[in-house]
């Protein structure tokens, strides 16, 4: 197992018309797994609307971890296997977040992703072995 540990920086539009940006850290470590804490703040004025808040995400709630490279940034899309992680999230699309990375932290993000993934088929490798077991 990796012990690789990231924090990254990231901002996500929240709502409908969005009017609310969460700001935030996306924080990963092979231990304690994936943790987005973030903070909502009107886009418009930047007054801050809510208090720090945090989602662990379970290894085994995480389907998917996407980076997308464009000219000036880098979206992060991640899939879990219930709406309900993100419910603090209201922008989120079903089970999806997106986020946008800085570019200079992209190489960051891939690592983390690299190391994400990893443990990720670890885990189902886990699975199948104790399927096999019994």
């Amino acid at each position: 197992m990796t012990n690789s540990t990231y924090t990254i920086p990231f901002t996500s539009v929240i709502g409908e018309l969005g009017l609310s940006e969460a700001h935030g850290l996306m924080k990963f470590s092979a231990k304690t797994g994936l943790v987005l804490e973030f903070q909502v703040k009107d886009a418009i004025i930047g007054i801050i609307k809510s208090a720090v808040k945090e989602i662990q995400l379970d290894w085994e709630d995480i389907v998917d971890f996407q980076i997308k490279k464009k000219w000036f940034s880098v979206t992060v899309t991640i899939r879990v296997n219930k709406m309900s992680i993100f419910e603090e999230l209201p922008s989120t699309k079903s089970a999806e977040f997106d986020a946008k990375i800085k570019k200079e932290d992209y190489e960051k993000v891939r690592n983390l992703q690299s190391s994400l993934l990893l443990i990720l088929s670890e885990k189902k490798i886990e699975r199948l072995e104790s399927m096999n077991e019994d």
